[in-house]
């Protein structure tokens, strides 16, 4: 495990451990909700200016990311929000709750920022607390507390993961309130953790959740489609016995690795749609790819109406394939993102225990007897992770976001739940 500090800068203001964060698609403004109800928009352009590939871990100086607002969620308590369903429900009180949030840019012609304000009128900052979903605009206040936000852009759909395991699908409006488009009944029997839109697959939309599985759904029409349960994996006996580079990325971990089961705690693709991953309470991701391939299909008709062989037609078809990686995570995985880099796909792993990895996919091909999978580079951050939102990348570096607690070492109560800005350097191909 790298030795180094690789903090480039700080988001500081949350006074308590914010939950989710979320970067726009042009990776200048970060998002973040925590436990306590406070919604914080972020520039993180300043935090960003100096980065260059030669300085990123060097001379590289750049100033603290820039609150632009803050705004309180209304809390659960206030009388607010109406809970009609008949679900049982122990819950209800004043503790605080994890929240969700999400960055939606919507298409308008006048949608442009301007140098005194970095937020295009068309960008829609959407965050939850409890059963409260609020953005810049307007409030909805569903009936169950939303454990994850997921955004379409293409399409302008919200999709919303409850702890119940349903997961509902809005359809912004041009007028307030969101509408709800679709909702998916008997998505999860547990609590649904993650949500996320398949890219370039129209309304295609994935969920996760405590149940161990992720379900394939058409948010458009509510039909569901396959549903991968996640086995537990199966851990390397010596954890001592290790390919080179991963006894180090791991020795940091605290030793003992350990025993949940394989609950799904975050989803996420890549900008192709090609590549799905889930981290795994067990400490392991699943990695999903499709592979794209033609093949003939036979038409119909004969001449002179004779039943003859008919012509053959191309047709587009999808090969399913999934590899489990088994590495320095020793406890549950919290959150991933995926991204692209000059053609190599890169996922971002984290895990309660601060352990963060960067991938590149494909991985190797698994060995036998099980050994631990070697990340391209691993960092243990000095806190306990909750989110993650990749910021930059090069083909040198990338600068994720990472949210949660400090776990020592914190001066103040600002400095323990700040947003660490870290940047994570990966070895050219």
């Amino acid at each position: 495990m790298a030795a180094v500090d690789h903090r480039l800068a700080s988001a500081t203001g949350h006074g308590a451990p914010a939950t989710a964060v979320a970067a726009d698609r042009e990776r200048r403004l970060l998002a973040s909700v925590d436990e306590a109800g406070e919604l914080r928009l972020w520039d993180v352009a300043p935090a960003l200016a100096a980065l260059t590939a030669q300085s990123a871990l060097s001379s590289a100086t750049p100033a603290d990311a820039v609150c632009l607002h803050t705004l309180a969620l209304p809390a659960t308590a206030s009388g607010s929000s109406v809970d009609n369903n008949d679900d049982n429900d122990d819950n209800d009180n004043d503790a605080p709750e994890p929240g969700a949030v999400a960055i939606l840019r919507t298409p308008a012609p006048t949608a442009t920022a301007s140098a005194s304000d970095p937020l295009p009128p068309a960008t829609r900052i959407l965050a939850s607390l409890g059963r409260a979903l609020l953005d810049i605009v307007i409030t909805h206040t569903p009936r169950n507390r939303r454990t994850a936000i997921a955004a379409n852009h293409t399409q302008a759909l919200i999709a919303l993961a409850d702890d119940t395991g349903r997961v509902s699908v809005l359809s912004p409006s041009q007028q307030p309130p969101f509408a709800e488009h679709v909702r998916l009944r008997g998505v999860h029997g547990n609590i649904a953790t993650s949500a996320a839109f398949r890219p370039h697959h129209g309304a295609q939309l994935y969920s996760g959740g405590m149940d161990y599985a992720v379900v394939q759904w058409d948010a458009a029409t509510a039909r569901r489609g396959a549903v991968r349960t996640c086995e537990a994996a199966e851990m390397p006996a010596d954890e001592t016995d290790q390919p080179d580079g991963a006894a180090a990325a791991a020795q940091d971990t605290g030793g003992i690795r350990g025993l949940n089961p394989p609950f799904v705690g975050g989803i996420a693709f890549d900008e192709s749609g090609d590549w799905l991953a889930a981290g795994l309470g067990d400490g392991s991701i699943e990695v999903v790819r499709w592979t794209r391939k033609t093949v003939s299909s036979g038409g119909g008709g004969g001449s002179g109406g004779g039943r003859g062989k008919g012509k053959q037609r191309p047709k587009a078809v999808y090969e399913e394939t999934s590899r489990r990686l088994v590495g320095p995570h020793k406890w549950s995985v919290v959150a991933v993102e995926m991204i692209t880099v000059q053609d190599r796909v890169l996922l971002v792993s984290a895990s309660i225990d601060g352990v963060v990895c960067v991938w590149h996919l494909p991985p190797p091909p698994a060995t036998s007897p099980v050994t631990a999978d070697t990340p391209i580079f691993a960092y243990k951050a000095a806190r306990k992770i909750n989110a993650l939102a990749i910021l930059h990348a090069s083909p040198s570096v990338l600068v994720v976001a990472l949210a949660g607690t400090a776990k020592q070492g914190a001066k103040t109560r600002l400095s323990a739940f700040a947003i660490d800005i870290v940047a994570l350097p990966i070895q050219p191909e």
